[in-house]
């Protein structure tokens, strides 16, 4: 049984954004911009699959 692409992206986002905050200053952006984009593409793909 494999997890849905979805969940994985926002599981990944939610990762993401536990490392920006432990992160210091110089990496906690790239995080905050990883987190924002997975959790943007994994909100789209559960609307895709829910519509």
């Amino acid at each position: 049984m494999t997890m849905p692409i979805w969940i994985v992206l926002l599981l990944l986002a939610g990762f993401a954004l536990f490392a920006a905050f432990c992160a210091d200053n110089e990496l906690s952006g790239l995080f905050l911009l990883i987190a924002g984009a997975c959790l943007l593409a994994g909100v789209f793909m559960l609307g895709g699959v829910l519509l």
